[in-house]
């Protein structure tokens, strides 16, 4: 038996926004349910074929703050403790906001993502949870790719991260995002105009709480608690 954790900004269950980018992934993280699209969505982006996004659904509509680590369970109150202790440290004053930079196509177009870009406060709020939280961590994915791959992150302070914080990623490197689809294989060019259409309205959002997430073997991620953002 073998778990995960990772830490992530998931938007709050009513918002419109969090609905639209769960409909687009086909995933209800926060209800754990597969998603239809809606007649109103497809009128206005079009069928999405549901290879398009297979990669991504299990992952449910979020912004990674911390990546998927393998973790002893002993450890989750340890890590809980931490991300809360962080939050506590935020100033009333802080801003946790992220501000839209629009839709970008990663991976040759394979990934297609809604990028932002985040506040200072949020910045370095993730260079915290990495360096606070993944020393729990035992093993990661990145470590596996890197096995199969040697000249994969070959920079090196990309191998300096792997080493201390079993991934490549985050820090000052890090590019907050949503991703919507993984793997597209179409041709896109006016499903893109479509999304950023309908993404267009959120334009600035607050980020008022982070969820610890924990997958079990293969089983779907889930919520093992979430952390209100302290005022």
């Amino acid at each position: 038996m073998s778990f995960r954790f990772a830490i992530y900004y998931v938007p709050p269950r009513g918002s419109e926004f969090y609905r639209l980018g769960s409909e687009v992934l086909g995933y209800d993280l926060r209800a754990t349910r597969e998603l239809e699209l809606s007649e109103d969505l497809r009128a206005r982006i079009g069928d999405l074929d549901p290879a398009w996004r297979a990669a991504a659904r299990p992952f449910g509509f979020h912004l990674t703050l911390g990546e998927a680590l393998e973790v002893d369970p002993l450890a989750l109150p340890l890590i809980e403790e931490e991300i809360s202790d962080l939050l506590a440290c935020l100033s009333p004053e802080s801003s946790l906001t992220l501000h839209a930079q629009g839709l970008e196509r990663w991976e040759d177009g394979k990934v297609w993502v809604l990028r932002y870009r985040a506040s200072e406060a949020l910045a370095m709020l993730q260079a915290l949870f990495i360096a606070r939280t993944a020393p729990f961590g035992r093993h990661s994915d990145f470590v596996d790719e890197v096995r199969a791959d040697p000249g994969k992150y070959g920079r090196a302070f990309e191998r300096r991260r792997l080493r201390k914080f079993l991934s490549p990623r985050g820090l000052d490197t890090w590019q907050p995002h949503f991703t919507l689809l993984n793997p597209f294989g179409g041709e896109g060019g006016g499903l893109a105009r479509r999304l950023e259409r309908s993404f267009e309205p959120y334009q600035a959002l607050e980020v008022e709480s982070v969820c610890l997430m924990l997958q079990q073997d293969d089983k779907p991620w889930r919520i093992r608690r979430e952390f209100p953002r302290l005022t």
